[in-house]
């Protein structure tokens, strides 16, 4: 996983590249899921703006060299002609999507099933190889929270502290 959008992680080792076959593009998840949705906290602040859904399903990264409000600084690299759509995974909902909501809430809890279609339309005729998460294809709407045991303490404390900053920058109050 890697949210640098940097294609260089797709591309051949002789082009200066990592070599790897595919990697995660979740800005096409970003897009998708602010048009779906209307949310527009944290991560997803730089997606509302007009044209980013259409931006990501013609390349894969919203930011190729552009600016980034969220980030507050340039990000990412434009993905070279020639460049397989295909080397580029991506869905309407994975574990982190999912997980790492407040609820553990999925889209086929929260959407219209017409909106629920409209989103498998868009991700399975993209240029891209398509995810569906667990039970998507059936709709499951049970929520599918993040779930750990870390034995050492520290770390566990720090994942707390780290999730109730991220849903703060998500509006959704601590956990």
């Amino acid at each position: 996983e890697t949210d640098r959008n940097d294609p260089r992680t797709v591309l051949p080792v002789d082009k200066g590249g990592l070599g790897l076959d595919g990697q995660w593009a979740d800005d096409v998840h970003h897009g998708l899921h602010v048009a779906l949705t209307g949310e527009r906290q944290g991560y997803y602040e730089d997606f509302g703006q007009p044209g980013a859904l259409a931006t990501v399903l013609r390349a894969p990264y919203l930011h190729a060299d552009t600016w980034s409000t969220f980030r507050g600084r340039r990000h990412g690299r434009p993905v070279p002609d020639g460049v397989e759509g295909w080397r580029f995974v991506v869905c309407t909902q994975n574990h982190d999507q999912v997980g790492n909501r407040r609820e553990g809430d999925r889209h086929s809890a929260t959407l219209s099933p017409r909106r629920l279609r409209c989103a498998a339309t868009l991700l399975l005729t993209s240029p891209y190889t398509p995810m569906l998460f667990m039970g998507e294809e059936w709709g499951a709407s049970t929520p599918w929270q993040y779930f750990t045991d870390h034995l050492d303490g520290a770390l566990a404390e720090a994942v707390r502290d780290g999730r109730r900053a991220e849903f703060g920058r998500h509006g959704w109050g601590a956990a």
